[in-house]
């Protein structure tokens, strides 16, 4: 069951669920899962593969806006010399890094980045990056969602999603002691509100078509806007899926690299090493191009 807590928060802040939700990925985690059952109130197995393997960002940012607190980013080294996002945390009271893994010294969470392929180190940054400015900084493909606070409820599969990640920023809070960081409101649940149970994200998508009657004039308004809301639902679901293929085609970059270091023969693995960056290159573009056109639909529906 999901609930709202309070008909004066946002409803992003509220969500809440009981019992175990199971949910499945188009695209694995780069640890290569996909299904994932999540058991409200315990942080297990599951929880630390999805909040920390998959969606970390999004957690940091439930958090920050239920606390206030900071949130920072860990950063890999590319072999071209760029920087790619790895991880995203909170800053706690205490100054130690608080994720779906624990309440760590800072040095301890750039340790966990640094091992690379082949027993290999990469080299680990770390940035303190606005809450606001997370899309553009850190998520790839949501650059439409830049200042918005609650980016992080808007940027996912499924609005039932938003209360899986709220609900479990919650439990992370409490579970290290710092529940009096919670406004009370938020901390005590009520089941005043209910909205539809849970669903699974889905495990394919297929935007189809669909004949129709008429032209958009026969069509009401709220029609319309619903219409349009699915449409950049599945473009949101699209833009996630681009940006995980471009943080594993990443990995591939990064180990071919590797591989033909060593000897200048190497051609294969140099052809290859140029085809999947020129990949990598153009999932940007592409993520770009969807996230320019779910601005200009939700635009649109604005004005309406």
């Amino acid at each position: 069951m999901i609930a709202v807590v309070s008909e004066q928060l946002p409803p992003e802040l509220t969500g809440w669920f009981e019992g175990i939700v199971d949910l499945s990925l188009n695209t694995p985690t780069p640890e290569g899962r996909s299904k994932f059952r999540l058991n409200s109130d315990v942080i297990d197995g599951d929880a630390e593969a999805f909040f920390g393997r998959g969606f970390c960002h999004w957690l940091a940012g439930a958090v920050h806006c239920l606390t206030g607190w900071d949130l920072i980013t860990y950063d890999r080294q590319q072999p071209d010399g760029s920087w790619l996002p790895a991880h995203t945390a909170i800053v706690a009271p205490s100054g130690r890094i608080l994720d779906i893994f624990g309440e760590h010294e800072p040095e301890a969470v750039v340790r966990r980045y640094e091992p690379g392929p082949d027993n290999t180190l990469n080299v680990v940054r770390t940035r303190r990056v606005r809450n606001e400015d997370m899309c553009g900084e850190v998520v790839r493909g949501a650059d439409h969602l830049r200042g918005d606070p609650l980016w992080w409820s808007k940027n996912v599969f499924t609005g039932d999603l938003t209360a899986v990640i709220t609900h479990f920023a919650r439990v992370l809070v409490t579970k290290h002691n710092y529940r009096e960081h919670l406004p009370e409101n938020r901390a005590n649940r009520s089941a005043d509100a209910v909205i539809p149970a849970a669903r699974p994200a889905p495990e394919t998508r297929t935007a189809s078509t669909t004949p129709s009657s008429g032209g958009t004039t026969a069509m009401s308004i709220d029609t319309i806007r619903e219409t349009m809301a699915s449409s950049n639902e599945k473009a949101q679901f699209a833009c996630g899926a681009l940006r995980q293929a471009h943080i594993e085609f990443s990995e591939i970059v990064s180990t071919l690299s590797s591989v033909g270091a060593g000897e200048s023969s190497q051609e294969g693995p140099r052809q290859a090493l140029a085809t999947y960056s020129q990949l990598r290159d153009q999932l940007d573009e592409f993520q770009i191009q969807v996230s320019q056109a779910i601005g200009s639909v939700e635009q649109y529906a604005h004005q309406l």
